[in-house]
């Protein structure tokens, strides 16, 4: 995600859309495409905290 998105701060790594799909590679060529079929995966590895910010 640090690669595709630059050296931005770790609270806006993925602070919005744009930013989110950008930190994940995800282009126009998905759209239409289901997130529950390949090539994505949802999967939850590890607990991680999750962090929302101001508003």
């Amino acid at each position: 995600m640090r690669l595709r998105r630059g050296a931005v701060a770790e609270t806006v790594l993925c602070a919005g859309p744009g930013s989110l799909c950008q930190a994940l590679a995800i282009t126009r060529h998905f759209i239409g495409r289901s997130l529950l079929a390949s090539p994505f995966a949802l999967l939850m590895l590890i607990a991680v905290e999750v962090c929302r910010g101001r508003g």
